[in-house]
């Protein structure tokens, strides 16, 4: 009989361009797994090396092994080097972080075709918080848009190799800036004075440094940029409130040669009502981070939660001729 592959793809449905503020990896994980799976199963055609029908949408049971696959990128589009997330949960719904993972990236090509595209080795990075655990990050190439899936090869040690699959969709282009394109020149509040920052930063305490400077002051500076999109104050655990901590170590680190800014996503950093820059970065989704060069083009980016370890080496190599 030939081999099947069910490929299961989560959908957290957001109002466009509104954010929610309590948005954690761990509300987002309990989430997920309360969701039905949106997942397919067909035989493998005749000269393929594996078969994936488009998706229907029904639900199926657990993956192999007790292992649920989470993909949470909401702006997968078409290019290159583009930063993918996968979270794996156990049967308990914790997030595994003691696994090698592979990951086999496929274009859905037609009904019970697809076309295998290339392998990648997906990095672990852990969070730091009040909870262990971590996601898997790949630097993916999508050169169609569409329909497509990725079988991830999960090794964890004395145990046997376990195949887990999700489906997605690559849009044609992004709803964020895109790597390579100018970003805009937004008007983003300044500050000096922790009590004049406070009035529209939800951070506390706020880091002065992440202020000084607008996005467009510091574009027409002419020197490269690292902004970041989230609400602290509203979004504590694991995600928007570590990031402005990493955010910070990271200004601390490489301050010198870049300017780095902090941007509220709700009028006055309160809910509810959304600032003008979520439309203008079209952003559908908190938190961000952007790292722009020096010219004003996009050059990287992270959707979620991010970690010292895995933003550093990134930024250094950007930065490496400033």
């Amino acid at each position: 009989m030939s081999p099947k592959v069910v490929f299961r793809q989560f959908r957290f449905p957001l109002p466009t361009r509104v954010l929610t503020a309590m948005v954690t990896l761990v509300v987002f994980l309990h989430l997920a797994a309360c969701a039905p799976a949106a997942a397919v199963t067909t035989q493998t055609p005749a000269g393929t090396a594996t078969g994936i029908a488009a998706p229907k949408f029904a639900p199926t049971p657990s993956a192999p092994g007790g292992l649920t696959p989470i993909l949470p990128a909401s702006d997968m589009a078409v290019g290159r080097d583009q930063r993918f997330t996968l979270a794996l949960l156990d049967s308990e719904n914790r997030l595994i972080s003691d696994a090698g993972v592979e990951i086999a990236f496929y274009k859905v090509t037609g009904p019970n075709q697809v076309q295998a595209r290339y392998r990648a080795p997906a990095a672990l990075f852990k969070y730091t918080g009040e909870s262990e655990g971590g996601i898997y990050v790949a630097r993916a190439n999508f050169d169609e848009s569409g329909e497509w899936g990725i079988v991830a090869s999960v090794r964890r040690r004395g145990q046997s190799e376990i195949q887990v699959e999700a489906g997605f969709k690559v849009k044609e282009r992004s709803d964020t800036p895109a790597i390579g394109d100018p970003v805009p020149a937004s008007q983003t509040p300044t500050g000096v004075k922790p009590q004049d920052i406070e009035v529209f930063s939800s951070a506390r305490p706020v880091n002065p440094a992440l202020y000084r400077v607008s996005i467009a002051d510091a574009l027409r500076q002419g020197k490269p940029l690292v902004a970041l999109f989230a609400t602290p104050g509203f979004c504590t655990s694991r995600t928007c409130g570590p990031n402005y901590e990493i955010f910070g170590m990271l200004q601390q680190e490489f301050g010198d040669r870049a300017n780095f800014v902090h941007v509220e996503t709700f009028k006055g950093g309160k809910p509810p009502d959304v600032a003008p820059i979520v439309g203008e970065w079209g952003l559908p989704s908190e938190p961000w981070v952007f790292i722009v060069g020096a010219d004003g083009r996009l050059r990287d980016k992270f959707e979620g939660s991010i970690t010292v370890e895995e933003v550093r080496p990134r930024l250094a190599a950007i930065l490496s001729g400033y």
